[in-house]
């Protein structure tokens, strides 16, 4: 990071998921190597497998830019700080902290007062730090624990979907025992608990609803990792949320346990007796400036709905293309659009030779947005992140279904 870096481009937003594990039952100890290349590296820990502390700031899976900035705006609320009381707000090991600043420290943006032990030392912000905080909290106002990747994430939550075991018809039906239900509802319950998805309950007041949701909650047992926030490119939504997950363990003494990541119970999450669609949406705080998320992308991943599955089974086809395009008409936060950008990564990386990429103008089909066409390609970074990847979408996959080639 250099004096003359660029200020983050988009916005941050703020929204929360969950994600799925159990303990392994696997024997031995150590690592799990990933299956896929951005599944976080696992450590066995006291029978539980566990995302491993990050040794390097590389290992981190997040641009450094991005964390340099955060340790920044943390610099800033404070006089002054240790390395190990920002490793530990920061959730990153004192290693990976002591070199993000001294990164800062020769772009001048901390100073060093003294030594405080051996491997820490003690730091204030300078005039011209204080200045750059200052324009990065009027872009996000996020300041707490690092955040995992978005691939991260994802590759995380899949491999602990997998992990989980197969809720039974018999386990529904023993749960639901004492209420009294139509067979097509049993039935509609049993494929609920099964799916491993949100499940959205609602009817007039007094019917059973919290009852009926508690009974199917109680079916699915075991634990799950979760992340403190992520990142999306340069910016971070936060996934945590006190009110939706409950910690069932501290990890705060395994020092290689990665410490950005919580083990949670499957949460499960009550909306007021008046909700209405617009509870649906992310909400924006411009008092924090990010967003929160809605109860049911709290209760579970925000790419599970049916339809955007279906999309993706059927773009396994040879003969299936895709346009990413629309953010507009997708996004619920309005722009710069960025809770399109899951969607739109998942796509691409469903068929990266069979999808293209537009800017849909002049927008004839324009909904509650009208876009800006620059804020539109500013998003192609954050679709196809990988230069080989935008390559692909922009020139040769066009090429490729038009004859250009």
């Amino acid at each position: 990071m250099g004096a003359t870096r660029k200020m983050p481009m988009l916005r941050e937003k703020a929204k929360v998921m969950s994600v799925v594990d159990r303990d392994s039952t696997s024997e031995g100890s150590g690592q799990i190597e990933a299956t896929e290349s951005d599944l976080p590296r696992l450590v066995n820990v006291r029978g539980t497998f566990a995302p491993q502390a990050p040794p390097e700031v590389e290992d981190t899976g997040v641009d450094r830019e991005v964390l340099a900035d955060l340790a920044l705006k943390l610099s800033n609320t404070v006089p002054r700080l240790t390395t190990s009381w920002a490793a530990e707000q920061l959730r990153l090991p004192h290693g990976v902290v002591e070199r993000i600043f001294w990164q800062l420290r020769e772009d001048q943006f901390l100073e060093i007062l003294g030594q405080q032990t051996p491997y820490s030392y003690r730091y204030a912000i300078t005039q011209r730090g204080r200045e750059f905080a200052r324009r990065l909290l009027e872009v996000s106002g996020y300041v707490g624990p690092a955040p995992v990747s978005l691939e991260q994430y994802t590759a995380m939550l899949d491999w602990q979907m997998a992990q989980f075991p197969t809720v039974t018809g018999e386990q529904v039906n023993n749960a639901l025992a004492s209420l009294v239900l139509t067979p097509e509802a049993m039935q509609v319950a049993q494929l609920a608990a099964a799916s491993g998805r949100s499940l959205f309950l609602f009817g007039p007041p007094g019917n059973g609803k919290t009852t009926l949701g508690r009974a199917l909650h109680a079916v699915l047992a075991g634990e799950m990792w979760v992340p403190h926030c992520i990142s999306v490119g340069s910016n971070i939504i936060r996934v945590f949320d006190e009110q939706a997950h409950t910690i069932v363990d501290a990890w705060n003494s395994e020092a290689t346990v990665d410490q950005r990541w919580l083990r949670i119970r499957r949460p499960f999450v009550m909306s007021g007796g008046e909700m209405t669609l617009n509870e649906l949406d992310l909400a924006y705080s411009p008092a924090l400036r990010f967003y929160e998320a809605p109860p049911h992308v709290k209760a579970n991943g925000g790419l599970e709905q049916r339809s955007f599955r279906a999309l993706l089974e059927l773009m396994k086809l040879d003969t299936c293309w895709v346009k990413v395009c629309g953010a507009e008409r997708v996004s619920t936060a309005g722009p710069p659009f960025l809770d399109a950008v899951p969607f739109a990564r998942a796509i691409v990386d469903a068929a990266p030779d069979r999808v293209l990429w537009g800017t849909d103008w002049p927008h004839p089909n324009v909904g509650r947005f009208m876009p800006n066409d620059g804020d539109l390609v500013d998003l192609v970074a954050e679709i196809a992140p990988d230069e080989v990847q935008r390559e692909k979408l922009l020139v040769h996959n066009p090429a490729k279904l038009y004859g250009w080639a």
